[in-house]
């Protein structure tokens, strides 16, 4: 992924652009902007999250909506200016009566803007404090003043300007940004050469090429093989652009990539396993006595206290390990873990012995829909068409509540750390209390009281106006500060899983599949997983299913049920 630092060089080169009149704009894998200058044809080519100047005509697919618009607005205008705004992922088009904005941020986005408002873009969307939308002004987006940082060799200050891992290495090796911002350009890319890792003699691990590209030659990857290119253009275009490989390729590359993975895994697994149980004795007699006197002996090296972490090192090997830990437990996990990537190498390598056939099915998990906001959240209806969003994780949980709860939804947590965030959409309806009981169980199915083995779970409701980011001290990702009363519901763990009569996979409580699914089956907390528990809720709908529709039911992949199962355990429910 291209940094800020990135752009900033990538301008340089696409100032040729400047005074040059614009052709058209047209779809392709990616948008190209098509430039006519004195002599030949000029593309820029803008990804979701990189942008590269291209001397060829890349081929053109069919061009409608945006890019169309865009098009008929533009051609023929004069490119007075492109400049990158401030220090972000961000390029500025500047044809006189109309700016350009492309943003590389996110899934990125094209925004045509005339005097400071928006006139169209590719994607509309609302942020805390900008919203993307026709009609609205152009907010720039807020960034660190690049003049305090220039000198600056501060780890943490320099994640402020996000330049990533590699670039910040060279400025705390040896440089700073002020001296990274003014290199001479010398594009390369860095390629991680194929390495074969012997561990013990028992194992032999092959380790694929990765890119790198940078504008200008890196001390850090020195000791990498590097290519030089003509153009940072260029170089970028070699490593983003995925127009020369077909879909059998990228199939068959990300299998082998897999594999790779999963052999690196095994060496990984085992040789940490062998070194616990070799030297067992000593790695526990050592934690001993550091708990007992708070002496640091041999195989120990340093305590992180804080952490609750010793790093031992085992036969010149550095291993973090809880200071609380059972070796013996952790010895076994590990050799359990081997054992489970060696499975999984077999079932790849009897995929890639075959040859892929692409099918369009009509249950493909990857079919070109755009998905509703929700989609990309837990979500169900309740039995009163109320629609109620849950979040996966740390980011979903923070995305859902700043960016799409609204003033007069119910905000849901349950009572206990790892749960996510729910809210019930009001929609211009007064939310029945049946919706906030159903959304309370669904909240709490969903929370780590499925795996706490007591198979209640307390689940609180509040208004938007009692949750705030703002508390006393640091608030981390994902967890908000709740204010005033909170209103309790006692729920049971169980959540319902079934396909509707378009054979889609739905989830919620009895009375919410009750009304919205074909057929279903119950689940409660419980120890099978995996899939024998897939195969347990399929056979189960398979049971209750019409003759017509067991054809349908059978193509239906095992994981898409199992994506549903809280913490991926459970039982099925008798009756």
């Amino acid at each position: 992924m291209l940094t800020p630092l990135d752009f900033h060089y990538l301008v340089k080169e696409l100032r040729i652009l400047e005074r040059c009149k614009l052709k058209r704009i047209y779809k392709s894998e990616n948008i190209v902007f098509e430039f006519k200058p004195k002599k030949g044809i000029f593309s820029l080519v803008a990804g979701k999250n990189f942008c590269y100047l291209d001397p060829e005509k890349p081929k053109e697919k069919e061009t409608k909506g945006f890019i169309n618009f865009l098009s008929e607005r533009l051609k023929g205008k004069t490119l007075i200016k492109i400049e990158q705004d401030k220090f972000n992922k961000i390029l500025v088009l500047d044809f006189s009566d109309y700016q350009v904005i492309l943003e590389f941020i996110g899934r990125g986005n094209i925004i045509l803007c005339q005097e400071g408002k928006i006139a169209g873009c590719l994607f509309q969307r609302e942020f805390k404090d900008r919203k993307i939308r026709v009609g609205e002004k152009y907010i720039e987006i807020e960034s660190e003043n690049i003049e305090n940082y220039l000198e600056t060799k501060d780890e943490e200050l320099l994640k402020k300007i996000h330049i990533g891992k590699i670039y910040t290495e060279e400025i705390l090796k040896n440089k700073n940004l002020k001296e990274l911002l003014n290199k001479k350009i010398s594009p390369r890319i860095y390629f991680k050469d194929d390495v074969t890792f012997v561990a013990k003699q028992r194992c032999t691990v092959q380790r694929t090429s990765e890119y790198f590209v940078s504008p200008f030659e890196l001390d850090t990857l020195k000791n990498l093989r590097s290519e030089k290119k003509e153009s940072f253009s260029l170089a970028i275009k070699e490593v983003f652009s995925e127009e020369r490989k077909t879909k059998t390729e990228l199939i068959r590359e990300n299998q082998k990539k897999t594999l790779e993975k999963y052999k690196r895994e095994i060496v990984k697994f085992k040789e940490q396993a062998d070194l616990f149980f070799e030297h067992k004795s000593e790695v526990e007699n050592a934690i001993k006595i550091y708990k007992e006197n708070k002496k640091i002996i041999t195989p120990i090296k340093d305590v992180l206290e804080k952490k609750g972490v010793v790093i031992i090192e085992l036969e010149g090997n550095k291993i973090e390990l809880n200071i609380n830990i059972d070796l013996k437990e952790e010895t076994n996990k590990l050799y359990k873990k081997s054992k489970k990537a060696r499975e999984k190498i077999r079932r790849i390598e009897l995929l890639i012995e075959k040859p892929i056939e692409l099918k369009e099915s009509k249950f493909s998990k990857k079919q070109n829909i755009k998905l509703q906001w929700y989609e990309h959240f837990r979500y169900f209806h309740t039995s009163d068409n109320f629609l109620v969003v849950a979040g996966k994780d740390t980011d979903t949980n923070e995305k859902l509540v700043k960016k799409y709860c609204k003033k007069n939804d119910i905000i849901l947590h349950a009572h206990i750390i790892g749960s996510p965030f729910g809210i019930i959409r009001n929609e211009g309806k007064k939310i029945t209390e049946q919706a906030i009981k159903e959304a309370a169980q669904f909240v709490g199915c969903y929370s780590r009281f499925w795996i706490s083995k007591l198979g209640i779970a307390d689940v609180y409701w509040v208004t938007p106006d009692q949750v705030s980011k703002t508390g006393k001290g640091h608030v981390k990702k994902g967890s908000f500060m709740i204010y005033g009363k909170k209103n309790f519901l006692r729920n049971e763990l169980i959540i319902y899983i079934g396909i509707n009569d378009n054979f889609e996979i739905v989830k919620g409580p009895f009375e919410s599949i009750k009304k919205h699914a074909k057929y279903f089956v119950g689940l409660i907390p419980g120890g099978k997983e995996g899939k024998e528990l897939g195969e347990l809720i399929k056979l189960k709908i398979f049971e209750k299913a019409k003759k017509e529709d067991v054809e349908k039911i059978k193509q239906i992949n095992l994981d898409e049920f199992l994506k549903v199962v809280p913490y991926g355990k459970g039982e099925i429910l008798k009756k």
